[in-house]
């Protein structure tokens, strides 16, 4: 993922969940975390093109934090 812009998050400006690859000029701010990875041990992201700020917490890893399910895909 590169050059993505998120603010003013309701809870998590990016969320990665047993997922890989990398983050490069990914901004997050405002949100209460700006980056949560969780069983995503392969994805690159500590680029210091990267910017996580004004959160309660801005990078979480492995944490517990609940992801919802995906809604099912329709058929029609």
């Amino acid at each position: 993922m590169t050059r993505v812009q998120r603010r003013e998050a309701a809870r998590a400006a990016v969320v990665f969940d047993s997922s890989s690859g990398v983050l490069e000029h990914v901004r997050g701010e405002g949100a209460r975390f700006g980056l949560v990875v969780q069983a995503s041990p392969d994805l690159a992201y500590k680029s210091t093109t990267n910017v996580f700020a004004r959160g309660d917490e801005d990078i979480l890893t492995d944490t517990e934090l609940p992801v919802p399910t995906a809604p099912a895909v329709p058929t029609e």
